[in-house]
């Protein structure tokens, strides 16, 4: 980058300061985002900082916050989580991550959620809301367990987390926090989520709003949910009234190894529903090349089709199209029509 150009002034002075902010870059996982009191300080006058925006050198993702790197070299999350540390810094720690921007923070799905803002809270007594642009700060009471540090960011718990997703408002986004907490142990994580550890945040929450709705999500989630395709799928034959079936059921051979793992089950109907997400065979996860995993899938299910057992596969497609959906369950005879 030609940091020398367009500095209108001081541009070996700006130079130096910005290599040296290159270096450190260097030794950090993602972009480092800079303030418009950061780049005048390092010797940018106004008229080079719109310069640099306007023809595309630098990018301004946020109102007042830089990107003087090509985005492209980031993944979505680097760069988010770029933002919520050039915030977090602004904020002088007054503000810490939470909500759908503290998932993110912990690796749960954020395709949960709609939400195109970070979210702060901010440790008050009394409970209330702003919405700057492009930030939705939460204003109610943290207690010091509920805020940790994740990646350098200050952000709330994992259990706190995954509460304040839950009294968003919808059932789905409980269901699929509680279930994709209760599963997932990333290597950031020192322990597993327990259902006691949300228990007690549930009772801790004591009047917020939605605090029925998440109890209610409480209550039918459960700890087997390998993904939120699989949730949402739960949650489908919830809606419809579909008997729920056992999940992660293992098959084993004659000589006791596992022949497969079903993702959901109906033993006594001899049915299998097999969930499977869209990156299951553009993955070439165990070595296996997608035709490869596709062959194995088939011979599987021959195996225990030979033991009575009909195997459904359902796709994303098929939950985006619910009467599709309801059709093949109900060729399975595992629905009928009210």
């Amino acid at each position: 980058m030609e940091s020398t150009r367009n500095t209108g002034g001081n541009g070996r002075e700006a130079k130096g300061r910005h290599e040296g902010t290159k270096g450190r870059q260097a030794g950090t996982k993602g972009p480092v985002y800079f303030t418009h009191a950061d780049l005048r300080a390092m010797g940018y006058h106004q008229n080079a900082i719109a310069r640099n925006v306007r023809t595309g050198r630098w990018t301004r993702p946020l109102s007042n916050v830089y990107l003087l790197d090509d985005p492209k070299e980031f993944s979505n999350l680097e760069r988010h989580r770029g933002l919520v540390r050039a915030y977090s810094r602004k904020f002088g720690g007054a503000r810490v991550a939470s909500h759908w921007t503290a998932a993110a923070l912990w690796g749960l799905p954020t395709s949960i959620f709609s939400q195109n803002t970070m979210a702060f809270t901010e440790n008050r007594p009394r409970q209330g809301m702003l919405r700057p642009r492009y930030l939705t700060v939460y204003q109610r009471p943290l207690g010091t367990e509920d805020i940790v540090t994740v990646d350098g960011i200050a952000c709330t718990s994992l259990a706190r987390t995954v509460l304040d997703c839950s009294l968003l408002g919808s059932f789905t986004q409980a269901v699929c926090s509680m279930e994709s907490a209760l599963f997932f142990l990333p290597a950031r994580w020192e322990q597993r989520l327990s259902r006691d550890d949300l228990a007690e945040q549930l009772d801790r929450a004591g009047g917020r709003r939605h605090i029925g709705l998440a109890r209610a999500a409480f209550e039918f989630a459960g700890t087997k949910s390998q993904s939120v395709f699989e949730s949402r799928m739960r949650l489908f034959l919830r809606h419809h009234r579909i008997e729920q079936p056992e999940q992660q059921v293992e098959f084993l051979r004659s000589d006791g190894s596992i022949l497969s793992i079903a993702d959901m089950a109906w033993r006594e109907r001899r049915k299998i529903l097999e969930c499977d997400g869209a990156g299951k065979y553009l993955d070439h996860l165990g070595g296996l090349t997608p035709a490869e995993r596709l062959r194995r899938d088939r011979e599987r299910d021959r195996a225990l089709r030979e033991r009575g057992y009909e195997t459904i596969r359902a796709t994303w497609r098929d939950l985006d199209h619910p009467n599709s959906l309801l059709r093949l369950l109900q060729g399975a005879g595992l629905y009928s029509p009210h």
